[in-house]
């Protein structure tokens, strides 16, 4: 994305100021990555157009509130190991940067979330965040509704659930269900939706 000097300039003090706020007051206040993140933010042309930056303060909004306990051992990690607070500092840069939707922003800091709170450990935090950049936000509330609402599927979900690998195709012959399958059936055809997208769901609208 192009932007001039002048309105670069405009809008990376726009969001500095509302990241100030929000790192200063905000939940995860105390945590001092979102620090890191904004530094990443500051020194790479390529992150600073506007949509990333009301990317970045939609995940810092919704933040989840984290149990004082995990994130100050959080924060502990961060501070006594430097390489491991850069890498995931820029995992999370990458993975906003590369989000199509900024409503997916607010879902990323529930996973995020709840990888603070030990409820997800790092690989999969990292697999439920390049499962939400992958897959069309219409399909995720879709799937939300068929397992929460019991609400159908339809083809064109399922097949877009498919494509990146969230759900498939199955044959009671070849592969009976197992009591924990979260399953479903369109037309004559029966699915399985995957634990992936089990767990991503579980998590982002818990």
């Amino acid at each position: 994305m192009q932007i001039d000097n002048q309105v670069s300039g405009i809008l990376s003090d726009w969001g500095e100021i509302a990241l100030d706020s929000f790192l200063r007051d905000g939940p995860i206040k105390d945590i001092p990555i979102f620090g890191t993140l904004l530094k990443v933010i500051q020194g790479s042309k390529a992150l600073r157009d506007f949509f990333f930056i009301r990317k970045v303060c939609e995940f810092v909004r919704n933040a989840p509130a984290i149990e004082p306990n995990r994130r100050q051992q959080f924060r502990e990690k961060l501070e006594t190991d430097r390489s491991f607070a850069e890498r995931t500092a820029t995992h999370l840069a990458v993975v906003l940067d590369r989000l199509d939707e900024l409503e997916k922003s607010a879902l990323l800091a529930k996973i995020f979330g709840a990888y603070i709170e030990g409820i997800l450990d790092q690989q999969m935090m990292k697999r439920l965040a390049s499962a939400l950049d992958r897959t069309l936000l219409d399909d995720i509330i879709a799937l939300k509704k068929f397992m929460k609402e019991e609400y159908p599927l339809n083809s064109e979900t399922f097949y877009g659930l498919e494509g990146v690998g969230l759900a498939s195709a199955y044959h009671s012959i070849t592969r009976p269900l197992e009591p924990h399958d979260v399953h479903g059936q369109i037309g004559e055809m029966h699915f399985i939706i995957s634990p992936t997208a089990v767990r991503l769901i579980e998590i982002v609208f818990r």
